[in-house]
């Protein structure tokens, strides 16, 4: 058996490649692919940039990346999500991101999607997990742990092969999954088809209205999101920490927290209202009006956009799920 060679990761790709390279490449003008951390996939091979910006606009605070280099989000939580992806099809060739980036540009005999498909096992997440630092909510993976890690490299061949065989069990997977949510949408339906049944057999029920159940105490409190002077500006958001969502973030009767964006402590201080805590009933009142979800959360808070208000149920009286269900 032939034992295949080990490099540390900075021998075997160019890890941040200089910014230089683009300045030689392109004028100030020249439009460039541009893509913050929310571009950057989680189980999807390929970067997917969706805008474009002129090189002098970007080359002095973003990061530099290049057609076939692998994108490697450093950050909590992004990186222990497997935030991963192959930057290709950019503009001229050339994109810049999120500061949040760590490049990998794979040498002659390192293909992108086998250093991909190696970044992507959960042993490396792992373990990159453990060697962050920094205070809570702005950890990073270390330098020195990316630079190290070692990985093998087999011959060109051998690793084309290799990455067939995980293209192939990946494409299963998504198929399936695919095949899945049509299932989950389907039980859904046949799920809110027995509520309606359940909630109409009412009997001798008190019906009474939300506005009453303020006034007994069975819902603590109630607000909306932010608007006005308190609406964050979209160059306020970060990559990581404190999460901000919106409507579009209520996926079934969950919070699918990859929608959310982020505030930094500091900017989230300053909001005063639309702070959800955990098992608050989040409801959807405007733009995609009826969306209800219960917001599970580790988070002191959570800050809701202009879209969501919360109902804060008081449990003795009215279970978070039953209102929920109800609504």
């Amino acid at each position: 058996m032939t034992m295949w060679p080990i490099k540390p990761l900075a021998e075997a790709c160019t890890i941040k490649p200089p910014k230089a390279q683009a300045n030689r490449l392109l004028a100030n003008d020249a439009l460039v692919s541009f893509a913050p951390m929310e571009d950057l996939g989680i189980g999807t091979k390929y970067l997917q940039p969706r805008q474009t910006r002129p090189l002098g606009d970007v080359k002095g605070s973003y990061t530099y990346f290049a057609d076939g280099d692998v994108l490697l989000a450093k950050i909590t939580p992004c990186f222990e999500n497997g935030k991963l992806g192959i930057a290709r099809d950019l503009v001229n060739g050339v994109g810049f991101g999120s500061s949040e980036y760590i490049v990998l540009r794979p040498s002659e005999d390192l293909m992108a999607e086998f250093l991909y498909y190696y970044l992507l096992r959960p042993v490396f997440l792992e373990e990159g997990a453990r060697s962050m630092t920094g205070a809570v909510g702005h950890k990073r993976v270390s330098k020195d742990f990316i630079d190290r890690y070692p990985i093998p490299l087999p011959a060109i061949k051998e690793q084309r092969r290799i990455v067939a065989i995980l293209d192939e069990a990946f494409e299963a997977i998504a198929t399936a999954k695919a095949n899945a949510e049509k299932t989950l949408r389907n039980t859904r339906e046949i799920f809110g088809s027995r509520m309606q049944v359940l909630f109409a057999q009412r009997h001798d029920w008190e019906t009474v209205q939300l506005e009453e159940l303020l006034t007994r105490g069975w819902i603590t409190s109630h607000l909306d999101g932010n608007h006005g002077s308190e609406y964050p500006r979209k160059e306020e958001f970060v990559d990581a920490g404190v999460p901000y969502i919106a409507a579009s973030a209520l996926r079934g009767d969950e919070v699918d927290f990859e929608e959310a964006k982020y505030l930094s402590p500091q900017r989230a201080a300053r909001i005063r209202k639309g702070l959800a805590k955990d098992r608050d009933v989040l409801f959807a009142h405007n733009a995609t009006v009826g969306p209800v979800a219960i917001l599970r959360t580790n988070e002191d808070h959570v800050i809701l956009g202009t879209s969501l208000t919360y109902y804060r149920c008081n449990p003795d009286f009215i279970y978070p799920e039953y209102l929920a269900h109800y609504m």
